[in-house]
């Protein structure tokens, strides 16, 4: 089977990563073809072109796609998905298949305001559309669509990985890590005020936040812990890549967004044997509920979040005996695992 996966850039993000990771278990009878309709701007690049056929068309991208004669054609971006379905041509020839990585359609706005309402209109001509979670199979970007299957991407975690518990201040009795972009959808300033309103409880039980990551708010939310005078209990890190050391050394991952994918660091973390305190956002709450040690919040407002740091004050670091227990527990949310499910649900039934 010759399948043409469509995806707007390779930087860093979770759909990018998501697919560099899946290729590597792609079955022998799939054939990848990989079409970048934007820059290729990290070192998934490499890994992708080492797994799969990669094509960055200068001209029509509907043109270069029908020059691949594919079976079927993977749509991974909201914009790329609306072109695609457009051309009534390429869905007579190819099933089209639409994975739907958000349970919004664009964190812009304006964007999303047109998105949502393309979106209705043109999801109903693909094949199937497969959501990485319950939340995204409900959302914006399968509106529409006349068969929805929900696959988790899993994740991965390398057991030999450096441990980076330097990350934190020596006297950090409770490691808290939140690991991503700093954009509007991670929720972080909301984060920073609800640390202040807990800050006291934080500090008497050796509470730390360790924010890892970059992104266009980060001046924003060095100068709002200044600000809240919160550095002693909350700091901000540069981008880890890859995240492994840092989440395996982490008591807690905790995810404040108002909009997920996978993440894929929620996949991490289990595997990882860390608990997760997360908003109710991507698959949280397709796989929190395994998991007795793990909370997901009432929302992304900022009681919500004083209330789970509050929980967090009160909670003990996690134990070798628990981080192993865990780790066994979630091992079926490995990407293996994860990808054999996705790859059955390209198969015609």
């Amino acid at each position: 089977m010759r399948v043409v996966e469509v995806i707007s850039g390779l930087g860093l993000g979770g759909a990018e990563r998501a697919l560099a990771r899946r290729l590597e278990f792609a079955p022998g009878s799939v054939e990848t073809h990989v079409v970048v309709t934007g820059p290729d701007s990290s070192h998934l690049s490499t890994v992708v072109r080492g797994r799969s056929e990669f094509h960055q068309p200068r001209g029509s991208l509907v043109g270069a796609i029908q020059g691949l004669r594919p079976d079927l054609v993977i749509s991974h971006n909201p914009r790329e998905t609306i072109r695609l379905l457009n051309q009534r041509r390429i869905a007579e020839e190819s099933r089209v298949v639409v994975v739907a990585h958000n349970e919004i359609s664009s964190e812009d706005p304006l964007k999303g305001f047109v998105l949502d309402r393309l979106l209705p209109v043109m999801n109903a001509r693909a094949w199937r559309h497969l959501a990485v979670s319950s939340r995204a199979a409900s959302g914006a970007q399968c509106r529409g669509a006349t068969d929805v299957r929900v696959t988790l991407l899993g994740g991965s975690h390398d057991d030999h990985c450096q441990i980076r518990r330097d990350l934190w201040p020596p006297e950090t009795k409770h490691r808290v890590a939140v690991v991503g972009r700093f954009s509007p959808q991670k929720n972080l300033p909301r984060l920073l005020r609800a640390v202040k309103s807990a800050h006291r409880n934080l500090s008497t039980a050796g509470v730390h936040l360790l924010l890892v990551g970059d992104g266009p708010e980060e001046k924003v939310l060095r100068s709002l812990i200044r600000d809240l005078e919160i550095s002693e209990v909350v700091s901000v890190h540069g981008w880890v890549d890859p995240a492994d050391g840092v989440i395996a050394a982490a008591d807690t991952l905790l995810i404040p967004s108002v909009a997920e994918g996978g993440p894929l660091t929620l996949f991490e973390a289990l595997l990882a044997g860390t608990r997760v305190m997360s908003t109710p956002v991507g698959a949280s709450s397709d796989v929190l509920i395994r998991d007795d040690q793990s909370l997901t919040l009432e929302g992304s407002d900022r009681q919500s979040l004083s209330e789970g740091l509050l929980a967090l004050a009160n909670q003990s670091p996690v134990g070798q005996v628990e981080r192993n227990s865990r780790r066994h527990r979630f091992r079926t949310l490995d990407v293996r695992s994860c990808a054999a499910n996705f790859y059955e649900l390209l198969e015609v039934e």
